[in-house]
């Protein structure tokens, strides 16, 4: 999905988004992750299309990544991956493990040391059913999310949640359930309900957030503010306009 167009005004150099009209929202999640305690946090950003949901996030992750104590993961649902297992883990992780990011899954582990991804298939026989791969995916990954926080906090970022395939939401609820002492944060965007691909996994995972933050349509003076952005000063008469719609 690209960029909510009436929200993201534009990228600077080595800077997040600037958002318009959604500076409110921005400081609520911001909030919401620095939450004291040291314990789990999560936050669920639900609005339509073009609303700010992946600007409120992208927001986000910008200020984590200010903190060289925070490790930041991303990911953004597919729809044309949904059926594809765990196609929003992959795109967390994959990179992290191909670089050796301090875990035994890493490509610059030694041969001898170095495991199999917790998403590779393993061989199934009579005494290895597929639920058992599940099991044993579900601990690792796990495994994996507390082994990154060892050294600091986790960020854990999903944008379009309503796009993400049944094994990820799977493994989401599972982190989600088990991780209120990790130094550890999870946000994520949701859009309409009429394109959940995967209405049954959302459902069950969308209760276990902490926070919930809705966004509604923008204010005729966000849209005006954000035109003169993008598009230079507005005069009065395309004002009217700007705002009509």
């Amino acid at each position: 999905m690209p960029a909510n167009p009436a929200v993201t005004a534009s990228h600077g150099a080595g800077t997040g988004p600037v958002l318009s009209g959604r500076h409110r929202e921005s400081k609520a999640l911001e909030r919401v992750l620095a939450t004291p305690g040291g314990g789990c946090v999560s936050g669920l950003v639900q609005g339509g299309w073009g609303s700010g949901k992946t600007s409120v996030l992208r927001a986000a992750r910008a200020g984590a990544r200010e903190n060289a104590a925070t490790r930041v993961v991303s990911a953004s649902a597919d729809p044309l991956e949904c059926g594809l297992r765990h196609a929003v883990v992959r795109q967390l992780f994959e990179r992290l493990l191909a670089d050796g990011a301090d875990s035994p899954y890493g490509g610059r582990t030694p041969g001898s040391a170095r495991r199999p991804a917790p998403w590779a298939p393993q061989p199934s026989g009579p005494s290895d059913p597929m639920a058992g791969q599940d099991a044993a995916a579900l601990r690792d990954l796990y495994q994996l999310a507390t082994q990154l926080t060892a050294q600091g906090s986790l960020l854990v970022a999903v944008d379009d949640l309503q796009w993400s395939d049944t094994a990820s939401l799977r493994w989401l609820r599972h982190l989600l359930h088990r991780a209120d002492d990790l130094p550890l944060a999870d946000i994520a965007t949701l859009g309409p309900e009429d394109a959940r691909s995967n209405s049954a996994g959302i459902a069950a995972a969308v209760p276990l957030f902490q926070h919930r933050l809705t966004l509604g349509g923008l204010s005729d003076e966000a849209v005006g503010s954000l035109a003169e952005e993008v598009l230079g000063e507005v005069g009065a008469d395309q004002r009217g306009v700007v705002g009509a719609g």
